[in-house]
């Protein structure tokens, strides 16, 4: 009888899982079917509803695959706004065939361009700028600095050709490092990558793989989130606040010490978000515009540690969106208006670099 007992309950447990399984594939087919919808749509940043829709359902649509040392990247992609190709570097058209440099931009989805077309994204709005180089997008979502680190040694040791290397961080080295359940040298998918490697069971694996994913995902995860996200560990301890501040510096160190092994020069940018300085977000979320983010707690400190530096390769533009104009589409992301905005405020840094170089190769 108990034997019996146990294996309908063992029967039940593999046909839910397998339910569940279908519910994934299906989801995963139709998002690449049928253009997934996106509330930002309906933002008075987009004056083109239809591009918006498009724009954000393509990003819906896109798949992540494993790569090691920087542990994740999109699969290839073609859509009518959004272009990955075979490496997973999100490309925008060239605008040379005949290069005087290369310039590698690095960063999280900010620079990676959620939200905007492959020719709004910062990268692109660069090139604009400077057309006789060749510009590579390495951004990824949910990339931190030191992702970013381990992209740029990718580069590197393959002898990639570059003239400049940027970094643009802040907001998802914050918004990982100061979770508890992450850790400083972590990343928000190392739980979950550790489950798939070493599974507490194999069979439970079997049994319940797919319900614990769907258990795991987003709506599950709002209706039963266990944290305040303005309780973080740095919000209620100052010295692992500062250790985030610490860690993200020191990376941005050893990435110019990096790019320099490369031959290149080197930027580190501290990016904008929606709690800091004055931007409009009048449009926004309480939560996406809350002056309660870890951002607001570690922001000051890294401001801090970068007057300390008094490097001119460390920029500050974390409230370059200040002003009336619509730019952000939630805490971090914007539309192309700021992403151009950044890449103007760029060329007058990285501008003069380009120029040396170039007047230093026409005068070789």
């Amino acid at each position: 009888m108990a034997g019996g007992t146990a294996f309908l309950v063992l029967l039940a447990l593999w046909s839910v899982n397998l339910l569940a399984s279908v519910i994934l594939d299906v989801q995963k087919e139709v998002a690449r079917r049928f253009l997934p919808s996106d509330s930002r749509v309906a933002l008075p940043n987009y004056p083109d509803k239809a591009r918006a829709k498009q724009i954000l359902g393509e990003f819906k649509q896109l798949q992540t695959r494993f790569v090691p040392f920087v542990d994740w990247t999109r699969e290839p992609f073609r859509g009518q706004t959004t272009t990955i190709d075979a490496t997973g570097q999100r490309v925008h058209p060239d605008t040379t065939a005949r290069p005087v440099g290369t310039v590698r931009f690095f960063g999280g989805s900010t620079m990676w361009g959620s939200g905007v077309a492959d020719d709004e994204t910062i990268p692109a709005a660069f090139n604009q700028l400077h057309p006789d180089y060749r510009v590579h997008n390495h951004g990824e979502s949910g990339y931190t600095s030191r992702q970013s680190l381990d992209a740029l040694i990718n580069q590197v040791n393959q002898n990639a050709p570059m003239d400049l290397v940027v970094f643009y961080d802040g907001n998802n080295d914050v918004g990982t490092f100061c979770w508890p359940w992450v850790g400083i040298n972590s990343h928000t998918q190392a739980a979950k990558i550790q489950r798939l490697v070493r599974p507490r069971s194999y069979v439970l694996a079997d049994l319940t793989g797919s319900i614990e994913e769907i258990a795991r995902g987003k709506l599950f995860s709002r209706l039963f989130a266990p944290e305040d996200p303005f309780q973080t560990l740095c919000h209620t301890d100052p010295a692992h606040a500062r250790r985030v501040a610490e860690t993200m510096i020191n990376d941005w160190k050893i990435a110019r010490a990096t790019a320099a092994v490369g031959g290149a020069d080197f930027l580190a940018v501290l990016q904008p978000v929606a709690s800091i300085g004055a931007p409009r977000t009048d449009h926004l979320s309480d939560d996406e515009r809350s002056p309660h983010t870890a951002q607001n707690v570690v922001y000051p400190i890294i401001r801090e540690l970068m007057g300390r530096e008094g490097a001119d390769w460390i920029v500050d533009f974390s409230r370059v969106f200040d002003g009336d104009e619509y730019i952000f589409i939630d805490e971090c992301h914007v539309t192309e208006n700021g992403n151009r905005r950044i890449a103007e405020r760029l060329d007058a840094v990285a501008g003069p670099l380009l120029r040396r170089r170039r007047d230093a190769v026409g005068g070789s």
